[in-house]
């Protein structure tokens, strides 16, 4: 049976939120037919057999994170795709028919804005779509593709592609989709709760904080929601929480990982439990603004 939807995940070591990703894809896709395609970058935690013993389309390929969405487009036979991190999760059963129901006319794509989380955010992310998701309409994403020349061996080769390569993946979209008269759709940012109670004290010499942070439910991790309905989760950092990426590729931002994984483990341990609390969905979206810088 020929999918509806192709979900295509870039991987690196992710086994940590890969398992309840998956699980809940498979939660709340079950109503029709989907296949979920990976291109890991050489994980050794376990994230590849994790993801065949779930069914999973898996290619190994070192690239960066461009190159792999690549590779996830020409997987994509179905008529929608959507791109999403291994950190984020689907928790809403309707949340496809939501999204979709937008993706009319011209609207070929429906993603967050790329502005982080309310106290922690990227002024220069708005307007711009948000990796952790992007839903498109497949034959509006292949439209997109235009021939990029890659040397190889001394070898200039020609690759079909959509043009991913902006220092954030996704800031060239919006002019690629102006340029074929197509425009996407914002979804709404949403911070975890704020909580009365002081979760976290940092320690001294933190060079990036806000008093904020010490209240948020699930730390930096964000909700979404299209016309005050809840549609997914995006945990942030989970790239640096006790794996090679932290040896790897050290943190630059200041925020202790401490409590990136103490807050990250308080919302995996209730999502596991079936008990995670939604922001209230009235909210409005905050504006952007600069990382607070303490040191």
């Amino acid at each position: 049976m020929t999918p509806t939807l192709f979900i295509g995940i870039a991987t690196w070591n992710s086994a940590r939120f890969l398992e309840p990703c998956l699980a809940r894809i498979a939660a709340t896709c079950s109503t029709f037919p989907y296949q979920v395609g990976i291109v890991d970058n050489g994980s050794t935690d376990g994230t590849v057999a994790l993801a065949r013993s779930k069914g999973c389309k898996v290619e190994v390929r070192e690239s960066v994170f461009p190159d792999a969405l690549n590779r996830l487009v020409g997987m994509s036979d179905a008529p929608y795709t959507l791109f999403m991190h291994s950190d984020t999760m689907l928790m809403n059963p309707d949340w496809f028919e939501v999204c979709r129901a937008k993706l009319q006319g011209t609207h070929a794509l429906i993603s967050p804005q790329d502005i982080g989380c309310g106290p922690f955010t990227r002024p220069w992310g708005k307007g711009m779509p948000e990796s952790s998701f992007m839903l498109f309409r497949t034959p509006d994403l292949k439209r997109m593709r235009y021939v990029r020349w890659v040397r190889r061996f001394r070898i200039r080769w020609p690759q079909r592609v959509v043009n991913f390569y902006s220092n954030h993946a996704t800031h060239f979209l919006p002019d690629e989709l102006q340029r074929r008269g197509l425009t996407w759709v914002p979804m709404k940012v949403h911070t975890s709760r704020y909580l009365p109670e002081t979760l976290y004290t940092p320690g001294a010499n933190v060079k990036c904080w806000s008093d904020e942070l010490a209240h948020l439910e699930y730390g930096l991790g964000n909700f979404y929601s299209v016309d005050g309905v809840f549609t997914h989760y995006h945990n942030w950092y989970e790239r640096l929480l006790d794996n090679e990426h932290s040896k790897r590729q050290p943190d630059q931002s200041g925020i202790p990982l401490d409590y990136v994984g103490q807050r990250s483990r308080q919302f995996l341990a209730d999502l596991a439990a079936g008990q995670v609390n939604y922001p209230d969905v009235t909210t409005p979206e905050r504006e952007p603004a600069a990382i607070p810088v303490t040191a």
